[in-house]
């Protein structure tokens, strides 16, 4: 079951029966009370705390590379992914744990880079390939895959998914 819950703003509300007629489960729709943001405190919360985190990881892409990294380059449109990710595996709530341990059941053990960080990885499909340079190559540290646990490396080719990343 899915629970859709916004304010009674009719765009939303449209988009949102959208949304439930195309999912193949049932949806309880709910709206908070007019004039009432109380009631959506926690995504609220959660939203700024996702905008600082973004803030927070553009300007220490911008120190990185000592430059301003304009508004429409295409490394920033990992940056919110990234910010949500790096909130779920680290933030420690008043339980103690992290959202990912209430999730997963246990602490996340990947090792990780600085979002923008310069890495080299394993290339995937490279065994038998003789030489560090044929299976190896230089990227930039998008972030961590959920799903597989994957690296996501931004190279000039594209994204690559990867196993094996050194810093």
């Amino acid at each position: 079951m899915v629970i859709f819950k916004s304010e009674q703003e009719l765009a939303i509300l449209a988009r949102k029966e959208e949304v439930r007629r195309a999912l193949d489960q049932d949806v309880v729709m709910e709206e908070s009370p007019v004039g009432e943001s109380q009631s959506n405190d926690r995504v609220e919360n959660a939203v700024r705390r996702v905008k600082g985190q973004i803030r927070t990881m553009k300007e220490a892409l911008d120190d990185r590379y000592n430059a301003r990294i304009p508004p429409v380059h295409p490394v920033l449109s990992w940056i919110p992914r990234q910010a949500a990710a790096t909130l779920t595996r680290y933030s420690v709530g008043k339980d103690g744990r992290t959202p990912y341990q209430r999730w997963k059941g246990k602490k996340v053990r990947k090792e990780v880079a600085e979002f923008g960080e310069c890495v080299w990885f394993l290339k995937p499909r490279t065994k038998g390939v003789t030489g560090m340079m044929g299976r190896c190559s230089e990227g930039i540290w998008l972030g961590v895959r959920e799903e597989t646990g994957e690296a996501m490396i931004g190279t000039k080719d594209g994204v690559m998914m990867a196993r094996t990343v050194r810093r």
